[in-house]
């Protein structure tokens, strides 16, 4: 068997993929079908992390994400992270760490060829998605999937915000200072609240229910 080449295709092109896979637009359909036929025929395999399959399946609605889902169910053979401790368990970017980690620490004098080697035989499988056992039993982990959804919106946004509020003060000089009123670091400065909630609007996730109430919460 011939080992295909692995492309790693962003979560967003995969749910764009999959909508117009089970479109009612046969035309649609049929495209999407086009794109995965010449995809394989040309010897590329997507791979996907354990991110991907968060991403795609934490869409409130379970069908929604069910059709997500079911476009990588349709390849015959799929590309995956898995851990190195376990191969059908889905692995992401901590799992490349490790890998990382333990090669090197086993020969601190292998040259980056030779690391990315020893990672990809650690980490990088290739099979029918039956194998993957998150593709198996997502649905069970659907529920949680899209609690966790809400929250991860809210972080990334604040990591990205470009206000930011910061004191260059060590910490060792903060023995000198006098104690302020413990009540004042609960109000934070309107202004502040202002221009961080300005800030996630242009920036932010766009699935942001309350902009304002994350800069509150944030600043808290």
């Amino acid at each position: 068997m011939v080992t295909p080449r692995f492309i790693a295709i962003d979560s967003s092109i995969l749910i764009g993929w999959a909508t117009d896979a089970f479109a009612s637009d046969p035309k649609l359909r049929a495209t999407a079908r086009d794109v995965q036929t010449n995809l394989l025929d040309s010897n590329w395999a997507p791979i996907i992390c354990l991110q991907h399959f968060i991403e795609l399946a934490r869409h409130p609605d379970i069908q929604v994400s069910a059709r997500r889902i079911d476009l990588l169910n349709s390849f015959s053979r799929i590309g995956w992270f898995g851990r190195s401790n376990e191969s059908k368990i889905s692995g992401g970017i901590v799992d490349v760490f490790e890998a990382e980690i333990e090669t090197i620490v086993a020969s601190s004098d292998r040259d980056f060829p030779a690391l990315r080697k020893s990672v990809k035989e650690k980490l990088v499988r290739y099979g029918p998605p039956t194998d993957i056992e998150v593709l198996n039993e997502w649905a069970y982990l659907h529920p949680a999937i899209v609690a966790m959804g809400d929250r991860e919106q809210e972080i990334a946004s604040i990591a990205h915000a470009k206000h930011s509020v910061f004191d260059d003060m060590e910490i060792s000089q903060l023995k000198k200072k006098g104690r302020v009123d413990q009540t004042s670091f609960n109000r934070p400065l309107p202004a502040e609240v202002e221009k961080l909630t300005e800030d996630l609007k242009n920036h932010g996730d766009r699935r942001l229910l309350d902009p304002n109430r994350t800069a509150q919460d944030f600043l808290n």
